[in-house]
């Protein structure tokens, strides 16, 4: 059998976990701007991509950047979105790649 490619299923658990996370950060702690993560969460896992490449990620590097240049003016809202896009990017991608499934053909 050969291997031809791999079956990539998309991140469920990161996403999750993180968005649990914020949440109960924001009750604990009072941190109400933490919640401004949770869309930032989705869009890192969506963009995700088992190798980090940035023709699918760029939507992720955008939302960094853009929570880095929030932080000059508005601290909490952008660590909340430079946290939320870039830790779910990350460790999606590398639920992405523990998941992957080869894709094997017979030879003949």
């Amino acid at each position: 059998m050969k291997t031809v490619g791999y079956r990539v299923y998309p991140a469920v658990f990161v996403p999750i976990l993180l968005t649990l996370g914020v949440i109960s950060l924001a009750f604990v702690l009072k941190a109400w701007m933490a919640l401004a993560a949770v869309p930032f969460i989705y869009l890192g896992s969506t963009s995700a991509s088992p190798d980090l490449n940035l023709k699918s990620g760029i939507p992720a590097v955008l939302a960094i950047a853009i929570g880095c240049a929030v932080s000059f003016v508005q601290i909490e809202l952008g660590s909340a979105i430079f946290l939320g896009a870039g830790a779910s990017w990350v460790l999606s991608s590398f639920e992405q790649r523990l998941r992957a499934k080869p894709i094997r053909r017979k030879e003949g």
